[in-house]
């Protein structure tokens, strides 16, 4: 286990051990010093992951942006968080061992108990592709969907929006411009609602 979350850390406390990966352990504290403690595992359970994956590819935003994104974005759930160096992106790498730790507290804060994965790609283009259904933010269509498949992407640009050419790449690998708002969105504020739009599609299939 990775991840210890715990309220008060005193002998005999209980608390919740997680490894991001679907385990959960009860355990108790036998033992603690300002440097260390041990703990007893008194339980384990083990949650197989979802069939249904959700993930956001996001053009890379300026530092503030691209923590809040993360952080929101496993709150609500989603799986794989795919950044990608877009045409129009200011920043053009990331510091993998903030987001994880962002990425490990908002787990943790939300009862998670799988760790998204947290990848940076060259380009558009490059974001893996192996889902069932593809969408992108866009201001000009206004659809009453919601996401139902059993696995999604979606596709947000950066502060800048996509290049004409990114824009040419969705329509070739045919995928379904979706409107987030009637308003101007900040792109961060577009890959939250687009985490919302994939987790709310599980929601209601498993109603």
């Amino acid at each position: 286990m990775r991840h210890a979350k715990v309220l008060r850390l005193q002998e005999g406390a209980l608390i919740t051990l997680l490894n991001g990966e679907g385990s959960s352990a009860l355990a108790q504290v036998r033992a603690e010093d300002k440097m260390s403690f041990k703990v007893e595992i008194l339980s384990v359970t083990r949650t197989i992951p979802s069939p249904n994956r959700s993930a956001l590819a996001l053009g890379l935003l300026k530092q503030a942006g691209l923590d809040l994104v993360t952080e929101k974005a496993v709150e609500i759930g989603i799986n794989h968080l795919h950044f990608f160096r877009g045409e129009r992106s200011e920043k053009k790498n990331l510091s993998f061992s903030r987001l994880e730790r962002i990425a490990v507290s908002a787990m943790k804060q939300s009862g998670g108990l799988f760790l998204p994965k947290i990848a940076l790609y060259p380009s558009i283009e490059a974001v893996p592709r192996e889902y069932t259904s593809l969408y992108y933010g866009s201001l000009a269509i206004q659809p009453r969907v919601e996401a139902q498949d059993e696995s999604s992407l979606f596709y947000v640009g950066p502060e800048k929006g996509f290049s004409e050419k990114e824009h040419a790449f969705l329509h070739k690998i045919k995928a379904r411009a979706i409107s987030l708002s009637a308003r101007t969105l900040r792109a961060e504020t577009a890959g939250i609602l687009a985490a919302y739009f994939l987790e709310r599609g599980k929601q209601i299939e498993s109603c």
